[in-house]
């Protein structure tokens, strides 16, 4: 669309080509009427011969010219004219957050700034019926007054359907698209939450939470694979601050905030000091109608799992406790009086799986075995030698497609019996565990994301003599190593602790 330049589209005189995307071109225009400088997006031929969308388009931009909020570039013009659906807005001089994330020259107090216009921002067009859909930071203008503007509203919206996750057509920018997006799902307010969380945790730790090679392997990796803990990042970050920026990347959107004001009273409160259990964490969000959800009202329900039998306790107690420090990604089973001294770290170098190549794993809960499995263990164990500890050596885990395994070997005589401790409370947002398993044995199934992982009385197991027992852990997408961590108490301070 070169060709344009120095010509006029309707009283719009384009000047130069300042951005160019797979669906439009923008350029800095001049207004004919009132000589001022204006931004003007031409749609690409393509679009713009498909009279149903420009039709689509025009009430669009209807709606989008009542869209007047400070932090908000307003839409002042759209038409058509030779053919190019265009829409018009006010010329911004200045950089875009992208641009300063390029620079690197970003302080506290403008980040901070910048996070609450564009909330604000975001409940002002959700609370208007509108969801942006590609909410990422070159669609983010900082200008000359050091305010944040929101831009580009409107147009994914609009193609929705007419697209696939394989051409220039993409919806969204895959660096920071929701799950569902990649999905080609249907999307609402939650999905813009999520794209505004990618930018938090952008502007917060310095990186993004998923790269790849490719636009392709980008989607898949926000849709299988559990975001990185932020601290890993960012020493002294709180554990609330923490949760609050992985609960509003939650693979299911309806484990996200309900809505974007709710996420960032979540985010300020953190950030002024609020502990974890002053933050709203555990609620989930019931599914509305989409006009519903647009506008931001959701409905809020108890949740439910099932829970397992179990056998009367006896003396050794194992809890498992798989934290996902700080939240989301992992399980955590607490345990009282851990002693620092008694753990042995692991420092377990894995290589994550390969990513499968489809986006949804059909099978929630495999079947179960029914007989006693007897793994075979291929990595050096850690024996527990210490006065009080059975006779148990503990293999290191191994990552097996969307499970992590442990190998218990029992070389007593004797049967050793632990208890899996309950009620036990599980941090839910980024990896839902489906199963745990002891050999071929379910001790418990179900989605934890639901709720707290609940076993209610206490679930008695057995390792049998003179074997070795498997005891897994299998979730609904990929456990990469990302900062998650293991604790087995046997009983009378015999601990292992780990991580991968």
């Amino acid at each position: 669309m070169s060709g344009l330049i120095g010509h006029s589209l309707g009283y719009y005189r384009l000047i130069e080509e300042v951005g160019r995307g797979g669906m439009a071109t923008v350029c800095r225009a001049i207004d004919t009427r009132n000589n001022t400088e204006v931004a003007i997006k031409v749609l690409s031929p393509t679009i713009s011969g498909d009279n149903r969308f420009v039709r689509r388009f025009k009430r669009e931009g209807s709606l989008l010219a009542g869209l007047k909020h400070p932090n908000i570039v307003p839409v002042i013009g759209y038409g058509d004219s030779k053919g190019m659906a265009y829409m018009v807005m006010p010329f911004i001089k200045g950089d875009s957050l992208q641009e300063r994330l390029e620079q690197g020259k970003i302080s506290k107090k403008e980040r901070e700034r910048w996070i609450t216009q564009i909330a604000d921002a975001l409940m002002f067009a959700h609370n208007h019926g509108i969801i942006h859909r590609d909410v990422k930071p070159s669609n983010i203008m900082i200008d000359k007054s050091g305010n944040a503007l929101l831009t580009d509203f409107g147009l994914a919206r609009e193609v929705e359907g007419s697209n696939t996750l394989t051409g220039s057509m993409l919806l969204g920018t895959p660096a920071y698209m929701a799950p569902e997006q990649g999905r080609g799902d249907p999307v609402d307010a939650r999905s813009d939450q999520y794209s505004f969380g990618v930018i938090l945790y952008h502007l917060v730790t310095g990186k993004l939470p998923f790269e790849a090679d490719s636009p392709m392997g980008t989607v898949l990796k926000h849709i299988q694979e559990p975001v990185p803990r932020p601290t890993r990042f960012v020493s002294g970050m709180s554990q609330a601050l923490e949760r609050v920026i992985l609960k509003c990347l939650a693979k299911d959107p309806e484990y996200r905030y309900p809505t974007v004001g709710a996420f960032y009273e979540a985010y300020k409160a953190a950030r002024e000091g609020a502990s974890i259990a002053d933050l709203d964490l555990d609620t989930v969000v019931v599914p509305l109608d989409p006009v519903l959800r647009e506008q931001g009202e959701y409905y809020r329900v108890e949740s439910l799992l099932e829970e397992m039998p179990g056998r009367k306790p006896s003396r050794f107690g194992l809890i498992f406790i798989g934290v996902l420090p700080l939240i989301i990604l992992g399980i955590i089973f607490a345990f009282p009086s851990l002693s620092e001294a008694m753990r042995n770290l692991l420092n377990l170098a894995l290589a994550p799986t390969p990513i499968p190549t489809v986006g949804i794993v059909a099978t929630l809960f495999p079947s179960p075995t029914e007989t006693q499995t007897s793994p075979t263990a291929t990595q050096a164990p850690i024996t527990f030698t210490r006065q009080g500890c059975p006779a148990i050596t503990v293999y290191p885990p191994e990552i097996q497609s969307l499970s992590v395994a442990w190998t218990l070997d029992n070389a007593e005589e004797n049967e050793e019996n632990f208890t899996i401790i309950g009620p036990l409370g599980i941090p839910k947002e980024n990896l839902p565990m489906m199963m745990i398993r002891l050999g071929g044995k379910i001790i418990w199934k179900g989605r934890h994301e639901e709720g707290p992982l609940n076993l209610g009385e206490a679930v008695n197991q057995s390792l049998p003599k003179s074997s070795t027992t498997q005891f897994s852990l299998e979730f609904l997408w990929l456990p990469a190593p990302s900062g998650y961590e293991l604790h087995l108490d046997f009983g009378g301070g015999c601990v292992l602790s780990g991580s991968w």
